[in-house]
């Protein structure tokens, strides 16, 4: 059984993801981040928070971890696997009732 290290699957996830992509949208969107001055960030910079991600998600213990940041989201599954994404729009029932705040009934 081939054995592939933690960097192996950072490499493979940051050589296939379509950042050209995610910078298209970001332009159309006009989406800046104040960490490159109220720019469309380039690729260099998509690149270097989904690594950062990642690396965030394959060094914790944990075997499920999920952490995001300015459109980017990571996630550590099962202790093996890591996905990366670029998310323009979600919404969760949290959003709409907070279960401190309410009381949550499935019936």
């Amino acid at each position: 059984m081939k054995k592939v290290t933690k960097q192996e699957h950072i490499d493979e996830i940051l050589d296939q993801f379509d950042f050209e992509t995610v910078r298209k949208v970001m332009v159309a969107l006009g989406w800046t981040w104040s960490s490159t001055d109220g720019q469309v960030p380039d690729i260099y910079n998509l690149r270097k928070v989904a690594r950062d991600l990642l690396q965030q998600c394959a060094n914790t213990e944990s075997k499920n971890y999920f952490c995001s940041i300015g459109g980017f989201s990571a996630e550590k599954q099962d202790g093996d696997t890591l996905i990366l994404e670029f998310v323009v729009s979600e919404w969760s029932t949290w959003d709409s009732f907070d279960p401190q705040k309410t009381e949550i009934s499935w019936d």
